[in-house]
């Protein structure tokens, strides 16, 4: 039988993040696996543009305070007999994968769900909304969890493992690891001659952001040139620029602001760098964890080495002492002397960026979506 698949998602370009690209390269790539996908979104400025170039049909719903997954409910009540729809995937279990549900349950369907660790962690401590995933989590006819470590969550939760398949997050090895020319972008930050540090993620807490900061008097008395780049916003900007000027470093970190997906200049920020960082660690009292890192990837295939933590699922991404070094979560003197290391001997950092090409080239997208629709497609 011919697969027409809905796609339901909150989050996709061009909005910039882990899930946006996920759904988005998933998406794409899935639309060339079968015959149809239709992908199911919210609205959000810029959207008419970005999808106008797209090969497969965007549907955008409303986004209205409180109302946006009734909308999204309603929307694939008329999309489903509308297209012929057979199969629905939930890029999460909330509210994508509780909307599938309710469709399965009136449309008599499969339905499938990424599962990617925080958003598990976040709701199993409280009772309804609990009672609520599990309800979308059991029914689903596969749950696709982006790491062994996610696995271990949706174990945790008393999901029976033969439901669970493990297929890591994808990259577009292609575009990310083309030679690109950084030159202008060093020049209008002042960069030229330095040891550049990047860091591409949401500024929350968890990112580790506040510790690469404080490592950085220690790692400036060994390599005085170093510079980092905080490409990405959100809540914790304010602190961390804060923080920055609090220990004399203004001129030494440059927050870039967030990029809207896909951007070329997101190629330059890896190109000019000469080192990917992001030590993510568990945070006191807030159940969300690095499950998996697509950053990390990103990185690999520009040639950079990376430096990470062993918290979560970045263990799965990095490989130790090979592609670039896990460090311990929260240890800030570890991690300055993980980055006086690479930065100080180009030789390791060439041998771990040439690792990491090879080791993320496997992660290709093309080879991913393979594998989501090998079990879309069959079960």
């Amino acid at each position: 039988m011919k697969t027409n698949l809905l796609f339901i998602t909150t989050k996709f370009p061009p909005s910039f993040g882990g899930i946006s690209t996920y759904s988005y390269e998933l998406g794409r790539h899935l639309a060339d696996e079968f015959e149809k996908v239709i992908i199911l979104t919210l609205s959000q400025k810029g959207h008419d543009c970005f999808d106008l170039n797209q090969k497969f049909e965007v549907i955008r719903v409303p986004r209205v305070p409180f109302l946006s997954s009734f909308l999204l409910l309603l929307f694939s009540f008329v999309i489903i007999p509308k297209y012929k729809i057979n199969k629905i995937f939930a890029s999460s279990w909330f509210s994508e994968g509780v909307i599938a549900y309710a469709c399965s349950w009136v449309f008599r369907m499969d339905y499938y769900i990424g599962c990617h660790g925080w958003e598990l962690n976040v709701w199993k401590k409280t009772f309804f909304r609990r009672r609520l995933m599990l309800m979308a989590l059991k029914n689903a006819r596969f749950l696709f969890a982006v790491s062994s470590y996610t696995e271990s969550i949706l174990l945790s939760l008393g999901i029976f493992k033969g439901k669970i398949a493990i297929i890591p997050n994808g990259i577009d090895f292609k575009r990310f690891s083309k030679k690109i020319n950084s030159s202008r972008l060093v020049e209008n930050y002042g960069l030229k001659n330095k040891k550049i540090l990047l860091t591409v993620a949401s500024l929350i807490k968890m990112k580790g952001i506040d510790l690469v900061i404080k490592s950085l008097p220690e790692v400036l008395g060994k390599v005085p040139d170093a510079a980092y780049i905080i490409v990405g916003d959100g809540p914790e900007r304010n602190n961390l620029e804060d923080l920055a000027i609090k220990l004399g470093l203004k001129e030494k970190v440059i927050f870039a602001g967030s990029l809207k997906y896909p951007s070329e200049r997101l190629l330059e920020f890896y190109a000019a760098s000469d080192l990917f960082i992001l030590p993510s660690y568990k945070v006191k009292d807030d159940p969300r964890i690095e499950c998996f890192g697509i950053v990390f990837l990103e990185a690999m295939a520009s040639g950079k080495p990376v430096i990470g933590t062993d918290s979560g699922g970045i263990k799965e991404v990095i490989a130790d002492n090979k592609t670039g070094l896990l460090v311990q979560q929260g240890n800030i003197k570890n991690l300055s002397a993980a980055i006086i290391q690479i930065l100080s001997n180009k030789t390791l950092a060439e041998k771990f960026g040439n690792a990491g090409i090879k080791h993320a080239k496997k992660f290709d997208w093309a080879i991913t979506a393979e594998k989501y629709s090998s079990y879309i497609g069959s079960f």
